[in-house]
C-alpha cells in the first residue's frame, strides 16, 4: 500500500508502532481469560473437597464386628460372600463387580451390607479398616522405600515383608533394585512397570493380613505364569481367612473356592467353574470371550 501511495511510509511506521506495543498486553489478556476458567474449575474442585462429609467414629455407636471372617452379605445384588473362600466375582460388566466390592468394603456412601448378620457401617470405622481391605489398581503408591511402602501403616517386619512379597510374587522387582528393601520408589511407583506396581499394591494389601481381602483385578497387568503364581501364592497364604477377587481370567476363576456371576448387578449363579461352563451359558459366553481376549 505505500508502494502504491495509498498511505505513507509515516503510517506504515506508525501501523507497526501499534502492533507492535499490542502484542504483549493482548496475548496476556488471552492468557488471562484461560487461567481464569482453569481457576474457577480449580477453585470449585476444592471447594467440593472441603465440602465432603467427614467420618467420624464417634457420631455414631460403634459395635464390634463378630469374630471370624463372615460371611458378607449384600443385599442389593444377593451376593453372599462364604467365609474362608477364595470367591471370583464375574460380571457382565465389569463397573457391576466393582460397584458391589465398593459396597462390602463401606467405600462411599451408606451400606446394607452385613458381616456375620451386624451392619458394617454401624461398627467403627477404625476396626473395620484394619479387619477388611480393599485393594485396586488405583490405590495410591506413595514415594518411599519399598519396606514403607509394603508396611503401610504397620509397623515394619522385614520377615513378613519378603514374605507378603513373595505372595504377590514380586521378589524380583525388589532384587532388580540396588538397595533391596531400601531402595526408594517415586511418587505414584512411576519408576516401576504397570505389572510391579500392581504386585506391590498386592504385597501391601498381603501384609496387612486382613480377615477379608476384596481385591479389583489384581492380576490384570501380569502374564499368565505369573498371574498364575500369584493366584496359587494367595489362595496359601490366606488359608482360613477370605478372600474376594474381580475378575475375567479362566485362570484365576478355575483355581476359585466359589465364583458369584452377576448379571445386572444380581447374581445369576453361584457354583465352581468347571461346573458354570456346562451349566450356565452367559457364564460360558464371558470366559470364552475373555480367553478370546487374552
Amino acid at each position: 500500500m505505500a508502494a502504491t501511495g495509498v498511505i505513507t511510509l509515516g503510517e506504515v511506521v506508525a501501523v507497526y508502532g501499534y502492533v507492535a506495543v499490542l502484542v504483549v498486553p493482548v496475548s496476556n489478556f488471552i492468557e488471562g481469560g484461560g487461567d481464569i476458567a482453569r481457576a474457577r474449575v480449580s477453585g470449585q474442585r476444592i471447594i467440593d473437597l472441603l465440602n465432603l462429609p467427614v467420618a467420624r467414629d464417634d457420631e455414631r455407636d460403634g459395635g464390634p464386628l463378630p469374630h471370624g471372617s463372615g460371611p458378607l452379605s449384600d443385599p442389593d445384588s444377593g451376593v453372599v460372600v462364604r467365609p474362608g473362600l477364595l470367591t471370583a466375582l464375574v460380571a457382565v460388566r465389569t463397573s457391576e463387580a466393582i460397584s458391589v466390592i465398593e459396597r462390602l468394603g463401606r467405600v462411599g456412601a451408606e451400606t446394607e451390607v452385613t458381616w456375620a448378620g451386624v451392619r458394617i457401617d454401624a461398627v467403627a470405622r477404625a476396626e473395620l479398616r484394619s479387619r477388611l481391605v480393599v485393594a485396586d489398581n488405583d490405590a495410591e503408591v506413595f514415594a518411599g522405600t519399598v519396606r514403607e511402602i509394603v508396611a503401610g501403616r504397620l509397623e515394619p517386619d522385614d520377615s513378613r515383608i519378603h514374605a507378603a512379597l513373595r505372595v504377590a510374587v514380586a521378589e524380583d522387582v525388589v532384587e532388580a533394585l540396588p538397595d533391596g528393601l531400601d531402595a526408594v520408589l517415586a511418587a505414584g511407583g512411576s519408576d516401576l512397570s504397570g505389572g510391579q506396581r500392581q504386585r506391590v499394591r498386592l504385597a501391601r494389601a498381603v501384609y496387612a493380613s486382613p480377615d477379608i481381602l476384596l481385591a479389583v483385578d489384581p492380576t490384570s497387568a501380569v502374564d499368565a505364569n505369573t498371574e498364575a503364581a500369584m493366584i496359587d501364592r494367595l489362595r496359601e497364604a490366606r488359608q482360613g481367612t477370605t478372600t474376594v477377587i474381580t475378575t475375567m481370567s479362566p485362570l484365576v476363576l478355575d483355581r476359585a473356592d466359589e465364583v458369584i456371576v452377576l448379571v445386572d448387578g444380581k447374581v445369576a449363579a453361584v457354583g465352581k467353574h468347571s461346573e458354570l461352563l456346562h451349566t450356565d451359558s452367559t457364564y460360558r459366553e464371558l470366559v470364552s470371550r475373555a480367553q478370546d481376549g487374552r
